[in-house]
């Protein structure tokens, strides 16, 4: 038996023979419960607020980010934005994951990247020393982990270290929430309110330790008139995201098949790898439509994924969806999504976005051919999301909005009970046209 399998803890997740106290969880908490949750309110009476603030401000913050393997998906796609925005604050920022083909999206970063290995695989015991000593030596003030996977490292080194560690949350299925009661981590940060409401009602998390904080993104391209506007171009609908078991891509190729007999000029492309790469395409052979339906794996430059399209389909039952959803609107290009989870908060039914039930390949087809056919509507749609983005989800305020949120958490504070960064009010939920 090797020796890191000797160890009762196993993996990284395995808590069966952690110390009684981990970490300063104890001074945390009893610092905490003798606070208001209310502190962040700017009421008066709550003088804390304003020497946390400053030190979220005056404070250059070392931290260290876990995150699963950097494929194409919104889980990579929030951690690139979350180390480039606390890169641009000041921060020094240290990447721990998996190798995966955006990693080169990393290039140019003043960051620290350490290579985990692939998914499942045990570090081993002479692993473990040396990932320990380059995190030990690079002096994390905090941890945050993009998401709550417990085969990844960071609830052992904020352990091993004496760290606070926090983690976002992006959805509400099952397998992205913690469990009940959960005291893996110190802090939790929700991407949405409907995330927040989950982890405090569901989860039962202390409202100490939930805050929120809303997702963010760079704009990247304004729409060119010329060729949105352009009779002779051929429009491109682009599916984008990784082909896992959650996502139905039925719809979709359906949708195709149906504007097929409308418009044969449109192309169809899905994007993406998973384990059901091989199933998408029999479905496409099945239905006729290898020749209409382009099924791109892998890309060589993943920042080059958004220009070829002009109308973008995001299913948001993947992971970390509206990571993808503000990525196709920050490249000025309307999308078409699936009804669920943050969407309501991200997409105005028919402002910048259109939105559809899910598995309806009719109501699909009829969107599409909305954007297809009406150059003048695809162009004002992409320019309202392209113009939102620019207005609401700013990296910076995400960034400032965390600093926040690690100085309460170092402290001992309780955690703001709405982060600066998030997008306010959530919107009434509204019928699908």
């Amino acid at each position: 038996m090797s020796p890191m399998n000797s160890d009762s803890r196993g993996s990284f997740g395995n808590r069966n023979a952690r110390p009684a106290s981990r970490r300063d969880t104890a001074r945390v908490e009893s610092r905490a419960g003798s606070r208001s949750t209310d502190r962040v309110d700017g009421r008066p009476g709550k003088p804390d607020t304003a020497r946390v603030r400053r030190a979220a401000s005056d404070r250059r913050w070392r931290v260290t980010v876990v995150a699963p393997a950097l494929e194409f998906n919104g889980l990579t796609l929030y951690t690139l934005t979350l180390v480039r925005a606390l890169l641009e604050m000041g921060n020094a920022v240290q990447l721990l994951a998996p190798r995966g083909p955006l990693h080169h999206s990393l290039g140019g970063l003043d960051v620290q990247v350490i290579p985990l290995p692939p998914a499942r695989q045990k570090l081993g015991f002479f692993g473990w020393r040396k990932l320990r000593a380059a995190v030990e030596s690079f002096g994390p003030d905090v941890l945050h982990a993009v998401s709550p996977d417990l085969d990844l490292p960071g609830v052992r080194l904020a352990d091993a270290l004496e760290r606070s560690l926090c983690v976002t949350i992006h959805g509400i299925k099952t397998h992205e929430l913690p469990k009940v009661e959960d005291t893996d981590f110190d802090g939790y940060i929700a991407c949405d309110a409907a995330v927040r409401e989950r982890l405090v009602n569901d989860c039962l998390l202390p409202r100490r330790l939930v805050t929120q904080i809303g997702l963010a993104v760079s704009p990247m391209r304004a729409p060119e008139e010329a060729h949105v506007m352009d009779p002779r171009a051929t429009p491109a609908v682009g599916m984008l995201g990784p082909l896992e078991d959650s996502v139905g891509f039925g719809a979709f190729l359906d949708a195709a098949g149906r504007i097929g007999n409308k418009s044969n000029d449109t192309i169809f492309t899905i994007l993406g790898d998973g384990p059901r790469r091989s199933e998408v395409r029999k479905m496409a052979e099945d239905r006729g439509l290898l020749q209409r339906v382009v099924l791109v794996d892998r890309l060589f430059d993943y920042s080059l994924a958004w220009r070829p399209f002009d109308i973008i389909y995001v299913d948001t039952r993947q992971p970390a969806a509206g990571m993808m959803l503000l990525s196709a609107m920050a490249f000025g290009l309307p999308v078409v999504a699936t009804e669920g989870g943050a969407v309501f908060e991200l997409v105005e039914d028919g402002v910048d976005g259109l939105l559809v039930h899910r598995d309806d390949a009719e109501g699909l087809a009829q969107r599409f051919m909305l954007l297809i056919d009406n150059h003048q509507e695809r162009l004002r749609m992409g320019r309202a999301a392209y113009e939102r983005v620019e207005q609401e989800f700013s990296p910076q305020s995400m960034a400032l909005a965390l600093m926040d949120t690690y100085a309460a958490l170092v402290a001992g504070e309780p955690l703001p009970l709405r982060g600066e960064g998030a997008q306010g009010p959530r919107r009434p939920t509204r019928s699908i046209k």
